[in-house]
């Protein structure tokens, strides 16, 4: 199983040195809390499980019953924030636990129970950089987005201080703010062998954030505020930095299908056509020699194994 395979050097690389929390974070609101007992039982079923789970809700957020009982059985440790929409996912945790691992998730999709194992086994061999499963080119600009990413406080040195209530009217995609920081204080993100992620129901119909800020080029102009306020930022996701490992190859090659594995390194549950639709519905997109060959390489890994 490639759980255990992921298990096993997680602990061979980190036998040495203090140990870092695992600390998962999520928000919601009324539309969707009711979703969280499904989505935190992925958590919890997870090979290598969290040492908490944060949820940071809105002041004024109502929690129905039934929910309420399963966050107090599981001892998630409830915050209550200012609603700053999608941004008190990440940094209302980031900030109460600096020295530590957040994984953030979003409140509707479910998680393969090797997930945290594939992020902290990332972490261990590439510490400095925030680890995202998917990512995403807006503008020419390579940028983290998806449902999970690994995040700490040290990976955007004094730039959190600056996600103020501008920063946070201007650019409704956090991703893009997190990824621009990151790549300013000298961390990329490291696009690692993405865990296969389901979408809940009935949200997988709804491309609201598509028609908005990929297709509609709300993106792009979140993209050219931050540069236009903090300065230009050169493009630096740092492409699938555990596969590039041959060893990591070689090993994936005996545990997984060609087909998992296509799956895995693209990060689509429906493989590279499927990737390539969400490209092409971008704006601003244009597919390029990077993309071509950045693809290309990619077949060549699978075909070569």
């Amino acid at each position: 199983m490639i759980h255990s395979v992921f298990f096993f050097l997680f602990i061979m690389i980190s036998i040495s040195g203090d140990k870092e929390q695992i600390i998962v974070s999520l928000t919601t609101w009324r539309n969707r809390i009711s979703n969280l007992p499904v989505v935190l039982n992925t958590i919890y079923s997870q090979t290598l499980l969290p040492d908490k789970v944060v949820l940071n809700l809105a002041y004024e957020e109502v929690i129905p019953e039934s929910v309420n009982s399963y966050l107090v059985e599981h001892n998630v440790v409830i915050n209550r924030v200012p609603d700053t929409k999608v941004y008190k996912k990440i940094l209302p945790t980031i900030l109460q636990y600096p020295d530590d691992c957040i994984i953030a998730i979003d409140d509707d999709w479910l998680y393969p129970n090797d997930m945290i194992e594939i992020f902290m086994t990332t972490h261990r061999l590439y510490p400095g950089y925030p680890i995202s499963g998917n990512n995403v080119i807006i503008s020419g600009f390579q940028c983290h987005c998806g449902c999970a990413s690994l995040v700490k406080s040290e990976y955007y040195k004094d730039y959190l201080s600056q996600i103020d209530s501008d920063v946070m009217s201007r650019c409704p995609a956090d991703d893009i703010v997190y990824t621009f920081f990151a790549n300013k204080a000298g961390h990329p993100y490291i696009r690692t062998i993405s865990p296969v992620f389901s979408r809940l129901e009935p949200y997988c119909n709804n491309d609201s954030y598509t028609d908005r800020f990929v297709a509609g080029g709300g993106n792009d102009l979140s993209l050219d505020y931050l540069f236009s306020r903090f300065g230009k930022s050169e493009s630096s996701v740092f492409f699938y930095g555990l596969i590039q490992d041959n060893y990591f190859i070689n090993l994936l090659s005996d545990i997984i299908s060609e087909r998992e594995r296509n799956m895995r390194l693209l990060g689509y549950n429906d493989g590279m056509e499927y990737g390539m639709d969400q490209i092409r519905r971008s704006r601003r997109y244009k597919i390029g020699d990077m993309l071509v060959s950045h693809l290309q390489w990619i077949k060549s890994l699978i075909k070569a194994k």
